[in-house]
């Protein structure tokens, strides 16, 4: 009777133990949900943040398109505006030429007079 009570009472030893280690287990795995629920509720906040990043991006994007778009207009337009300036430099150009010319045969005229 004492060796049946020694093995019972070793088998719910035996019992408690394992009953304990899944209770750790249990406990463990409930640590690790709650931690998982705070990783995905992070997540879903990164995800919906990245969506709205995206979207300013797109918008930004476009934004640049059009600046890019208005600076080759103001780009051909100071090139045409170069063309007008350069054309009124040659006819300054030339009418300077034109009254050295002058000048020169004023002066020629004049020393034969001299």
């Amino acid at each position: 009777m004492v060796d049946l009570l020694k093995n019972l009472t070793e088998k719910v030893d035996m019992l408690v133990e394992g009953q304990q280690r899944l209770e750790a287990d249990v406990a463990e795995l409930k640590t690790d949900v709650a931690q998982l629920k705070t990783d995905v509720a992070q997540l879903k906040t990164d995800v919906a943040q990245l969506k709205t990043d995206v979207k300013q991006l797109k918008t930004d994007m476009v934004e640049v398109k059009i600046d890019v778009n208005e600076l080759k207009l103001d780009v051909k337009k100071i090139k045409a505006d170069n063309k007008v300036i350069l054309s009124f430099l040659e006819k300054i150009d030339d009418g300077m030429n034109d009254h050295d010319y002058r000048i020169r045969a004023i002066e020629r005229k004049m020393a034969q007079n001299a």
